[in-house]
């Protein structure tokens, strides 16, 4: 093998490890984007409901979007003992409709620490979810109707 081929190989190989970390920088940027923006240094949570298996639902009232009868809200939940799939926390931002008691996940992002801290052991961002029917009596009614007190 000719020299300027060796050296071709080492540009090329230099060339994508490069492209590599490009994209690797890309990706961490664009975490820090989601995480900031699910992790608002603002925030204020406001305690909503314990359930019977302990765990704790807040909400971020600063995070509000009131548009009528629809609010989007950032809603979080701890934990007392690992999930069957080892979360400890999970953040969800939720849209309600409050009229005609109705809501949706409109993203999802669950850790495996209790202050929503840790790995992330699941991240699902809903294009265009289903409204559901909000069920009696169950914790998402207990949320919406706290929810729903912000409206105004």
């Amino acid at each position: 093998m000719s020299m300027i081929v060796k050296t071709e190989k080492l540009k090329i190989k230099k060339m994508l490890k490069n492209i590599r970390c490009i994209i690797y920088s890309l990706f961490l940027a664009a975490s820090s984007v989601i995480l900031s923006y699910s992790n608002n240094a603002n925030a204020e949570y406001q305690y909503i409901y314990q359930s019977k298996d302990k765990a704790s639902y807040f909400m971020d009232t600063t995070s509000k979007v009131v548009n009528g009868s629809y609010i989007k809200i950032w809603i979080f939940e701890k934990y007392q003992t690992p999930t069957p799939t080892n979360e400890m926390s999970v953040k969800t931002f939720d849209e309600f409709n409050c009229d005609k008691k109705m809501w949706r996940c409109l993203n999802y992002i669950s850790y495996t620490d209790a202050n929503f801290t840790g790995n992330i052991r699941g991240h699902l961002k809903n294009r265009n979810p289903k409204w559901k029917m909000v069920q009696s009596p169950s914790i998402v009614e207990n949320i919406m109707n706290n929810v729903c007190k912000l409206e105004s």
